[in-house]
């Protein structure tokens, strides 16, 4: 049973996942030989954390589990000068290879070298693409989800019926399923088949090609795209990887607030818009603040250096509404049950009057017809109680049927409680809607037998928000805890309105949580044990 148990966490520690990255590299004497024993103090610059390690007796050393970030080298040894590099950049589940070359002399010397970033990784065959928080925060993206950022990398297609080619985690006005990340296909492979990581975790569905959860460039510091050479650890992709890092706190503290906002007088008409007469009303308010820094406690605790976080607030409101059209909705007649001149009747008799001489015209043809007692009926086609209402089967036979007088069922209405509160949510030219448009002051019907233009509309609502806290306990020990949450609901309405009960179109409700918790330990100055829970 031991030995099971030694071999489920083995095989968990080799398929584990990670968003940190790696310092590696080799400490060389001036005349390029390598040096044993060295010691590297690896500091971050924002949070002044260090980590050390020693060289092997080999002269190579290696830092993993770092956060991403800016750092400095500093490398000592007996007998030859303090050597200080920086700053060394570390990217999102990369390897970053600083070799570094001590000179003769004291080691209270030092000497400093400025570095610049590689554009090519020499130890791997990998096409790995960084895109940093300027550019996710900076760029116009039609959302503010960071996944927008990824289309920047090579050897990604997204899907060009989507702005930018990504799928929006909001509804939209019609009913298509929503599938954020769902749209991007990765080195060639089947578009939502590629794995998409936040500070480590997969968070893409395991039943649907979509992310459980998304996060804005304020909120992401760096992201990572992989798209070949891929390494075994992530084996559940079909393509390429998207690991991104989540935004950490800094010894300074900082914070902003933000708002980006798409007004509807700036936005093309649409044509079933432009037939009614409405201005387009696509509207888009995104509001942001962020906040970061050491954890104070006055006279209990101070975290500089030591306890860090980082926290986003970020509500969205977002609207759209379309006119889809020319339409028929019931007239005011219609509604109080009289279907005498209604448009059933005027199209059993009279619809080539209407549609070459207009409603006028056929209304008067069918008062002929009512006249000489041969207009349109309706009739009862079952037995009724005494408040009028069917009851029993329906008659086997037309000739059971019974003339409805005058084709008036305002009676029966009248005794009906659930009709009458569904008929009056049904808008009139003298009950008007924001949602439908009347082509005639009276309702009544054009020569085309519609007699309005309907809206199709969405609001959404989006109250996300992040926390995330890091501490070091020691310089070979970290604490790493974020919470997210991201609850966003469409409702899709069609012209009675968002707020109406009977409003029969679908409405899309998605409340995602993530968080991820995990604990790093150096081991040795060479081994890394870290365990994440997410």
């Amino acid at each position: 049973m031991a030995r099971l148990l030694i071999g489920l966490l083995a095989a968990i520690w080799l398929l584990a996942q990670s968003n940190t990255g790696t310092i590696t590299g080799r400490i060389y004497d001036p005349a390029r030989a390598l040096l044993p024993g060295a010691r590297i103090i690896i500091t971050n610059l924002d949070t002044n954390v260090a980590v050390v390690v020693t060289a092997t007796e080999q002269g190579n050393y290696s830092a993993a589990s770092l956060l991403p970030g800016r750092y400095r080298l500093v490398v000592e040894k007996e007998g030859f000068s303090r050597a200080v590099v920086e700053p060394v950049e570390v990217f999102t589940a990369s390897t970053t290879t600083q070799d570094v070359t001590l000179q003769v002399g004291s080691v209270t010397e030092s000497i400093l070298v400025r570095e610049e970033a590689p554009l090519l990784a020499a130890d791997t065959a990998a096409v790995n693409t960084t895109v940093e928080n300027t550019l996710l925060v900076e760029l116009p993206f039609p959302e503010r989800s960071s996944l927008s950022a990824v289309m920047l990398s090579a050897g990604i297609q997204g899907d060009p019926q989507y702005p930018g080619g990504i799928q929006s985690e909001n509804a939209g006005i019609y009913t298509p399923p929503l599938a954020p990340g769902g749209s991007i296909a990765i080195g060639g492979g089947r578009p939502g088949s590629g794995s998409i990581l936040v500070d480590g975790s997969d968070i893409s569905l395991a039943s649907y090609p979509r992310t459980g959860v998304t996060f804005s460039g304020t909120t992401v510091s760096q992201m990572s795209v992989q798209v070949n050479g891929i390494p075994a650890q992530y084996g559940r992709t079909g393509g390429g990887v998207i690991n991104q890092t989540t935004k950490g706190g800094t010894n300074a503290f900082n914070g902003g607030v933000n708002w980006q906002h798409t007004d509807p007088g700036l936005q093309a008409w649409k044509h079933g818009t432009h037939q009614a007469g409405v201005p387009p009303q696509f509207k888009q308010n995104l509001f942001g603040a962020h906040a970061g820094g050491p954890v104070l406690i006055p006279k209990l605790y101070n975290g500089k250096n030591r306890t860090f976080f980082f926290v986003t607030v970020e509500p969205a409101r977002l609207s759209d509404l379309v006119y889809t059209g020319r339409t028929r909705i019931p007239t005011p007649d219609e509604l109080k049950g009289d279907f005498k001149y209604g448009w059933d009747m005027l199209n059993r008799c009279c619809i080539n009057t209407l549609r070459n001489s207009g409603v006028e015209a056929a209304l008067a043809e069918m008062r002929r017809l009512y006249d000489t007692g041969q207009g349109p009926q309706l009739y009862y086609q079952f037995d009724r109680n005494a408040d009028g209402f069917p009851i029993g089967f329906r008659y086997t036979n037309r000739l059971q049927y019974v003339p409805i007088p005058n084709n008036n069922l305002s009676a029966q209405l009248a005794k009906n409680p659930l009709a009458r509160r569904i008929l009056s949510y049904y808008p009139t030219p003298d009950k008007p809607s924001p949602y439908a448009v009347f082509i005639r002051p009276d309702g009544l019907w054009d020569n085309s037998g519609n007699n309005a233009f309907v809206a199709r509309g969405v609001n959404n609502v989006d109250n996300r928000y992040s926390m995330r806290f890091d501490h070091s306990i020691t310089s070979t020990s970290r604490l790493g805890f974020r919470y997210t949450f991201v609850p966003v609901d469409g409702t899709r309405f069609n012209f009675l309105g968002p707020n109406s009960e009977a409003n029969p179109i679908m409405r899309d409700k998605n409340s995602a949580r993530n968080f991820f918790l995990s604990h790093t330990q150096l081991i040795g100055g060479n081994k890394v044990n870290e365990f994440r829970l997410t």
